[in-house]
């Protein structure tokens, strides 16, 4: 027939392995009502904003990163960090404001 559910279940995890900007973050046992905006500022990712906490305003805006196996290239899309739970970024880059620039050389968007 097919897998059997034992073997199914023992390729999942407790823990959450993401980067966010270069810095490669792990996580065991996340509470899953957790969004990535409230894991981000309380991490210091000050950058990323709350503002309506209803995904509407833009203000949480982050980018994520996804390789895609089947195309061997790097998907970029826009989320709402404010709505967007923390355990959907299992295996993914998380891009904020804090990751686009540096000091010396700011993105425009940081001007």
């Amino acid at each position: 027939m097919g897998e059997s559910l034992t073997s199914i279940f023992s390729t999942y995890s407790n823990k959450l392995k993401f980067y966010v900007n270069t810095e490669l973050k792990i996580i065991n046992n996340v509470n899953p009502k957790t969004t990535l905006l409230e894991y981000l500022r309380d991490n210091g990712y000050y950058g990323t904003k709350l503002a309506c906490g209803e995904g509407g305003c833009g203000a949480c805006t982050i980018v994520i990163a996804e390789y895609d196996n089947k195309s061997k290239l790097i998907n970029y899309r826009t989320a709402n960090a404010c709505i967007f739970p923390l355990c959907s970024t299992n295996n993914k880059q998380i891009i904020t404001i804090e990751g686009i620039g540096n000091p010396e050389m700011p993105h425009p968007v940081q001007v």
